[in-house]
């Protein structure tokens, strides 16, 4: 996709230049390009990396450089959501409704009427649109650094607001009763448990006095003591072999973090939706 994209805006005889190790599959690439662009050639090795360039003639193929070129649609079997859903190459779970999330969307916890929810990572759309579809009035603002993801989500939950942003500092001034998220635990291959931790910290700054924080990481991540900090109630929603939902509940003004054990709550069956998710807007790049 983005070999298509950036071929597409190229004057005939441009040039394509792409960077990568090994370990991403910058081998692979040459095979690609080469579907593209003539004279493909690595002209750079160096630390498990390399640099392949190739060029642009102009002519056949045929180009897809529009988002919407690739669109793709995912089948959902999953409550509160449409039974088709769109997608595009590199959107995260592409393809599928992964573990993790699915545990979250199992295990959120209710909402007041008109409930304003923050999806932080939102990927395609999914959290959102389940809190959409469970609660009486609920307007949801979907978070995501990946505009391609956000592209998707906003064709998926066409009624939510869409934010393009690194980090909760892009969701704005007005608070929110909920926050649900799948976070980002990786910048690049690298895995940065701190992300978790701050993300945890900031969030517990953009809830109303009685909101709540609930969110799904791997079992092993050590994410108790930052939730202690940030939040007065803290528990453990539901876990399986491999996730574990952690909830914590906005102290009230002058609260101090509790101090007791956490609870764990068992996984229960998801609610039924009160109202679908319309389909019908798309949109393209």
């Amino acid at each position: 996709m983005a070999l298509h994209a950036g071929a597409s805006v190229l004057r005939p005889g441009g040039i394509v230049l792409v960077y990568g190790s090994n370990d991403e599959g910058i081998r692979a690439v040459v095979g690609l390009m080469e579907e593209v662009l003539s004279e493909v050639r690595t002209v750079a090795v160096g630390g498990r990396c390399r640099v392949v360039t190739g060029r642009w003639e102009g002519g056949a193929p045929k180009l897809r450089g529009d988002l919407e070129a690739w669109n793709e649609w995912m089948a959902l079997t999953y409550p509160g959501l449409p039974t088709t859903w769109v997608t595009y190459p590199g959107v995260f779970s592409h393809g599928e409704l992964d573990p993790g999330t699915r545990l979250l969307l199992d295990l959120l916890p209710p909402l007041p009427v008109g409930a304003r929810v923050l999806d932080f990572g939102c990927g395609s759309g999914i959290v959102g649109a389940v809190a959409m579809a469970r609660g009486e009035g609920v307007r949801a603002t979907l978070l995501d650094v990946d505009t391609v993801a956000l592209e998707a989500a906003r064709a998926n939950v066409p009624e939510a607001e869409v934010v393009a942003g690194d980090g909760l500092g892009s969701a704005g001034d007005e608070p929110f009763d909920a926050i649900f998220s799948n976070p980002p635990l990786h910048r690049g291959k690298a895995e940065d448990s701190g992300m978790v931790t701050t993300f945890v910290r900031e969030a517990s700054g953009l809830l109303r006095p009685e909101g709540v924080l609930a969110f799904v990481v791997q079992r092993r991540l050590q994410v108790e003591d930052a939730l202690r900090e940030a939040f007065r109630a803290v528990s453990v929603l539901g876990e399986d072999g491999a996730f574990r939902v952690w909830e914590g509940r906005k102290p009230r003004p002058g609260g101090m973090p509790s101090s007791r054990r956490v609870s764990q709550r068992s996984a229960t069956s998801p609610r039924p939706p009160e109202r679908g998710v319309d389909q019908s807007s798309r949109t393209s790049w």
